[in-house]
């Protein structure tokens, strides 16, 4: 088949009724794409953690899941099944935030030790390492929702942002765990902050709060 190529408006429904309860960046992605298409009702809704999101329509089960194909593209892919058949890819290019790389660059200068730990594959994870200036040991790919975990209980005092339901078990057990605007709601009732506005620059303003507060409670007590 050709790449890219047009899919039924039927599948269209399928996959916008799959991701209609999620607030991933890519359901919103299919809604901005299909903003004419009506979604259709799933019955026995399950989100799989790790996997993807799946329902059953017209007797046919529907699985909407990562799809690791394409891999040297740099794209991020998932694609759609009914019961044990593919029906079709969608593959994703991500856009960092306008504020990401300013505020990178500010943590570095604070000191601070910066990674990854993604779910996506090295490709992608690689492409957005370069595009930050991250140069670290400290960037994971493919990692699953228990892997991300294993690596954050390692890293003392460490930090997490994160904004999926993949993330919620190292956010939880992270020192600090955030979560940003836009998150699934299982993100930020594990997190311990929950930013209310897009981006980044909040990390700095949460820094700059904080290190005010430890200095007026230190005052405060001598």
């Amino acid at each position: 088949s050709s790449f890219p190529c047009q899919i039924p408006d039927e599948w269209k429904q399928i996959v916008l009724s799959l991701e209609s309860r999620s607030l991933h960046p890519l359901a919103f992605a299919f809604r901005k794409a299909w903003p004419n298409i009506t979604p259709v009702k799933i019955n026995d809704f399950q989100e799989i953690i790790g996997k993807g999101v799946q329902g059953v329509f017209d007797d046919s089960v529907y699985l909407l899941e990562s799809s690791f194909s394409r891999e040297e593209s740099g794209l991020m892919s998932v694609k759609l099944k009914q019961n044990d058949t593919t029906l079709a890819y969608f593959y994703f290019s991500d856009e960092l935030h306008p504020d990401t790389k300013n505020v990178i660059v500010e943590l570095s200068r604070q000191k601070y030790q910066i990674g990854i730990i993604s779910g996506d594959r090295k490709t992608i994870v690689d492409k957005i390492a370069s595009e930050t200036g991250i140069n670290s040991n400290l960037v994971y790919s493919a990692k699953n929702p228990q892997q991300k975990l294993d690596i954050i209980k390692n890293i003392p005092f460490a930090c997490m942002i994160g904004d999926g339901a993949n993330d919620s078990l190292a956010l939880k057990q992270a020192h600090v765990g955030i979560s940003v605007k836009g998150s699934v709601s299982l993100s930020h009732n594990s997190s311990d902050v929950c930013f209310t506005r897009p981006g980044l620059n909040s990390l700095l303003d949460l820094i700059r709060i904080s290190k005010r507060s430890q200095q007026i409670l230190k005052l405060n007590l001598t």
